[in-house]
């Protein structure tokens, strides 16, 4: 008595309970608004379906094409017909995959090309920056060699190109850790 007065109450549902919707945003948003209710709960986001069934299984080359009249009995018509099909479909995947192939091949080049200018700009503006920097070194070097009065320019030039030396460390301008 008591499991059909469960099952009762199971089957019983108010009209509290149904909710309608006017339209897909409203079903939306009152999905969104129960999913955070529980924001403890994990969120399971399918993914999305890929094409499962892969190129259609095409022969390299079809021997038995017939032409229209082939048998000319009405019964031969209908295995025409699909041969027709078949082939059409075999010519239409080869075709797409030359395209494809080919449309890839020319955005890999494009692709590297496009690789190649952003490192030659990069390349140019190093060589501008390290051109503007030597002559600024220069010029210091100049004005150095002035206030001490002791050489000309080819003291300072020589000296500023001894200490850009690449063989040699450059001292550190600061000291990490205790005196």
């Amino acid at each position: 008595a008591e499991k059909e007065k469960l099952k009762q109450k199971k089957k019983e549902v108010s009209a509290e309970d149904i909710i309608v919707f006017k339209d897909f945003q409203e079903e939306h948003a009152w999905r969104i608004s129960k999913m955070m209710e529980h924001p403890e709960r994990p969120v399971v986001i399918p993914e999305p379906q890929q094409n499962t069934r892969g190129p259609p299984r095409i022969r390299d080359f079809n021997a038995s094409i017939a032409g229209s009249n082939a048998g000319v009995g009405s019964g031969d018509f209908h295995v025409y017909r699909h041969e027709r099909a078949r082939e059409k479909a075999r010519q239409k995947f080869m075709e797409e995959e030359e395209a494809r192939l080919k449309a890839e091949a020319l955005y890999h080049a494009q692709r590297a090309q496009l690789e190649k200018d952003a490192q030659d700009r990069t390349d140019k503006n190093r060589k501008k920056r390290q051109k503007k920097k030597n002559k600024k070194a220069t010029e210091k070097a100049q004005k150095k060699a002035k206030g001490d009065g002791a050489g000309g320019p080819e003291s300072a030039a020589v000296d500023s190109d001894e200490s850009s030396s690449e063989g040699e460390p450059e001292e550190a301008h600061f000291k990490i850790g205790g005196p």
